[in-house]
Order: structure tokens, then C-alpha cells, then sequence
């Protein structure tokens, strides 16, 4: 298997992480997340794959176009695709892995 890193650009910066392991993109989607809180223009690319992430807004109600569950902090559109998908989706991963966007039983954001 090849190596495979991440690249996440945003306006004044950008950082490379690695991506490989189930650990390594867990990491990136909380950086990513992260980012979409913080920062504008981000944007996400992982091997030949780029998304434009944007922070939700609490007056949005969207859903991931592949696992259909609440976007809660980013989203992610793809450069070729016009569907709208969680940071979990876009990296190719099962979403109950990455349960960062879910709220925890004391009501934030674990």
C-alpha cells in the first residue's frame, strides 16, 4: 500500500498529515473539523481527492449525502461532485468512527 498523506490548505497556512491508519485520519478529521471552526478557505486533499470545507452554521439543516447523518461543524464538496458529505465520508470512513460530530450525552461536542 502506498503511503498517503493528507494535505489541508487554508487561509494563511496549510499543514501535510499523514492519512494511512484508521488513527492517522481520525486525527485529520479532527484537525479538519477543527479548521472549519476557525479558519476560511479550507480546503482538504487526500491523494488525487480535493474538498472545499465550510463550517455549518447553526441555521443550516444538512444532512451527509452518503451517510445521511447531521452535518453538525464541517461539510465537505467535492471538486467533481456536487454532493455535500461529513469530514467521515469524505476520507473514505465509516462515520460511527468518527463520532466527533455527534453530541455527547452532556449535550457538547465530544
Amino acid at each position: 500500500m502506498e503511503p498517503q498523506c493528507a494535505a489541508v490548505a487554508f487561509t494563511g497556512g496549510s499543514v501535510v498529515l499523514a492519512a494511512q491508519t484508521p488513527y492517522e485520519r481520525e486525527l485529520l478529521a479532527d484537525y479538519v473539523r477543527d479548521c472549519a471552526r476557525v479558519k476560511e478557505d479550507v480546503r482538504l486533499r487526500v491523494g488525487r481527492q480535493t474538498w472545499r470545507v465550510e463550517r455549518v452554521r447553526d441555521d443550516q439543516r444538512q444532512v451527509c449525502g452518503h451517510c445521511h447523518r447531521p452535518l453538525r461543524t464541517a461539510r465537505c464538496r467535492g471538486a467533481r461532485a456536487p454532493v455535500v458529505e461529513c469530514v467521515a465520508c469524505a476520507l473514505g470512513a465509516e462515520p460511527a468512527f468518527f463520532d466527533n460530530d455527534v453530541p455527547s450525552s452532556s449535550g457538547g461536542v465530544r
